[in-house]
């Protein structure tokens, strides 16, 4: 996954690739566009090929989308004040770390510091 800063980011594969982007509208909830960019399907094989992997892919996306909605229920009801990422979620957790620090930062030069 190549994530671009702040709210962007794009997976590809071998026939296709498709991207996120998450836009906040409260504290506590996002909305999140996914977009799929291929070629046509010049047979029915290839527009099955297309199809299947699609399905697959929205299907796991929808199942991330469950949880990320469980882990917002968790987070709403106070029970922990906060979330540790571990070290194989140091990705998320320098991204997180940097849409605080622009977030807060007064001026871009402040935000590239």
């Amino acid at each position: 996954v190549n994530w671009f800063f702040p709210n962007w980011h794009l997976q590809i594969s071998a026939n296709q690739f498709w991207s996120h982007e998450f836009w906040p509208t409260s504290v506590d909830t996002t909305v999140w566009e996914a977009r799929f960019y291929n070629k046509k399907a010049t047979s029915v094989r290839e527009r099955l090929q297309l199809e299947h992997f699609t399905s697959h892919i929205t299907d796991t996306m929808l199942e991330d989308l469950g949880n990320i909605e469980s882990m917002q229920a968790g987070m709403a009801s106070g029970a922990r004040p906060s979330v540790h990422f571990n070290e194989s979620e140091i990705l998320c957790r320098h991204g997180l770390e940097q849409v605080v620090k622009w977030s807060s930062a007064s001026t871009v030069k402040d935000a590239l510091s």
